[in-house]
């Protein structure tokens, strides 16, 4: 049972943007430990946080339901109220003076990063006042990148020279699952390693990673690659054409192929990590600095699962 000992004479006092995003994380159900997980904190910060909202508002806001949080009747009266609060402070903070134009960012990304942070990204109060040109990614506009002609280039974590010198920020990442159609001859068998390695694959082939994490995690084993293609959107027009499989991170394959067949793999292979890159030259330019947070926050966010 949450014992409330005090309600603050003004529960406004004692929030700032933080609070407020802490709490409408929290009033949407989730847990203490993926809200400080979205929060980029850590789960003793987050229940400090969560006793501090329960004294400002004299109320525990959220209980226990099973393996979750649930509102209580006050946090769900609070849910729209605390969610409009948060977005009349980020438009707040990024509203531009009614006459000074809407700032232009040029902004690289992978279509794994398209899908999973960008896409969201655009339903921001940022990005509405903004003016977004989008390029993919490769080794030219990395290079441009580095001369401050792109602002910033989201995509997967690569061992890449071409990096040197950028400024990288963690985003979020990925599981990986196997992908097939539902007619294919393994979607309704176990997938053992031993039927994974004999099947036909569709990989990716991109200018800029190294050994994928796939490979890694195979070995010295190989793969019969059926398909090379240069992105993920390819890859799966070719597995709903074809009799080949493909691994690829979970989330992507949920938000653009929910009629694929997806299989955990039969080996364990180490999640994909997105980050955003940039050029030492913008770390303090606030106006750099508000797009790379707005698309932290976006990362941080959690795709529901089907």
């Amino acid at each position: 049972m949450v014992c409330i000992t005090r309600m603050a004479t003004n529960p406004l006092d004692t929030l700032d943007h933080r609070s407020i995003r802490a709490l409408s994380l929290l009033l949407d159900g989730r847990s203490v430990t993926a809200v400080a997980r979205a929060m980029r904190t850590t789960q003793p910060t987050m229940s400090r946080l969560l006793g501090r909202l329960r004294t400002a508002f004299g109320d525990p806001l959220v209980v226990s339901d099973g393996r979750a949080l649930a509102p209580t009747a006050r946090g769900r009266s609070l849910r729209p109220r605390v969610a409009s609060a948060l977005e009349a402070l980020e438009a707040l903070a990024t509203e531009p003076a009614d006459d000074e134009p809407a700032h232009r960012f040029s902004i690289a990304a992978s279509d794994h990063a398209f899908q999973v942070v960008v896409a969201p990204f655009l339903a921001s109060p940022f990005a509405a006042r903004a003016r977004l040109e989008f390029h993919p990614m490769g080794l030219a506009t990395i290079a441009a990148l580095g001369r401050g002609e792109v602002d910033v280039a989201i995509g997967p974590k690569v061992a890449s020279r071409s990096l040197a010198g950028l400024v990288s920020r963690s985003l979020t990442t990925d599981a990986h699952v196997v992908v097939m159609r539902a007619q294919h001859p393994l979607a309704h068998r176990a997938l053992t390693k031993r039927l994974y390695m004999a099947a036909e694959h569709v990989v990716v082939r991109t200018e800029l990673a190294g050994r994928s994490a796939v490979d890694r995690a195979l070995g010295r084993a190989e793969r019969t690659i059926r398909y090379r293609v240069t992105s993920l959107s390819h890859a799966v027009a070719t597995i709903r054409s074809t009799d080949a499989i493909g691994t690829m991170p979970e989330r992507f394959v949920r938000i653009v192929a929910p009629d694929l067949v997806v299989r955990p793999p039969p080996v364990p292979i180490a999640e994909q990590l997105l980050q955003v890159a940039f050029a030492p030259r913008f770390t303090n330019d606030p106006r750099h600095r508000s797009l790379r947070d707005a698309l932290v926050r976006v990362a941080g966010e959690e795709v529901p699962r089907s």
